[in-house]
């Protein structure tokens, strides 16, 4: 399913990464990713004008999606995954081949920075440490930031069995499947996510989150793939009081 206002943001997106071998995949890892939350706006009862323009609004500006994918797509370390991958052909060494290419990919992934976050003032932070097993992959729930322009940050990771034979899956964390204890539904928001054989890491942006809520609450469901969580944030709140 595509739209001209997906393309004309994949385009805006990539044309930032300089790597060109990489834009493939990375267009097609997107792209998956805005058709999921399109679908699952559509089951939640949202028309299909406001879902198409939601999808676009919670990607996150194109702009600065593009320069952090650069920043991971590095093209040296792309031309070196190139020249690796072609020694390894060459001389019919496929377990060093597949080991490089293994290692360079867990890198991206191991290194753990947060670069994508608020223009607020941090307010209040804490550790959440959940996860869930879905398929052969495990996500977490690792932390989460509130900033007093009512932005929640909620960082998370994906990770897949080592040696894992099953059919990959395009997973992303949106702001539907997020509320409040009273039920409230946020809309607005957006997301990044970088991804390496080891699985994915992302930052998910919640727009307009009140300050006086206690709760965070997950309630995920993709084709039959749960998860649960109730987040207690005032806990967060009573440890900068």
């Amino acid at each position: 399913m595509r739209f001209k206002d997906w393309d004309n943001y994949l385009d805006d997106t990539l044309k930032y990464v300089k790597f060109f071998f990489d834009r493939g995949e990375i267009r097609k890892e997107l792209n998956e990713h805005m058709e999921d939350m399109y679908e699952d706006m559509l089951e939640s009862g949202i028309s299909e004008e406001d879902a198409i323009r939601l999808v676009v609004e919670y990607m996150g500006d194109a702009d600065e999606i593009g320069r952090a994918l650069n920043r991971e797509h590095k093209p040296w370390i792309g031309w070196l995954w190139v020249a690796t991958r072609f020694v390894a052909v060459m001389l019919f060494i496929m377990v060093i081949g597949e080991a490089a290419s293994f290692g360079i990919s867990a890198a991206g992934f191991l290194f753990d920075d947060n670069e994508y976050a608020s223009d607020g003032e941090l307010v209040y932070e804490m550790d959440i440490n959940e996860s869930f097993r879905l398929d052969d992959d495990t996500v977490t729930l690792e932390e989460l930031k509130y900033y007093d322009n009512g932005d929640m940050v909620v960082k998370y990771k994906r990770t897949r069995d080592f040696g894992s034979d099953a059919v990959d899956w395009s997973f992303g964390l949106h702001a539907a499947s997020f509320t409040d204890e009273n039920g409230t539904q946020f809309l607005g928001g957006g997301g990044y996510s970088r991804g390496s054989v080891l699985g994915d890491v992302g930052f998910l942006t919640i727009n307009d989150f009140p300050y006086e809520s206690d709760m965070l609450i997950l309630d995920y469901n993709y084709n039959g793939r749960l998860m649960y969580a109730e987040i207690p944030v005032y806990k967060a709140k009573e440890a900068v009081k």
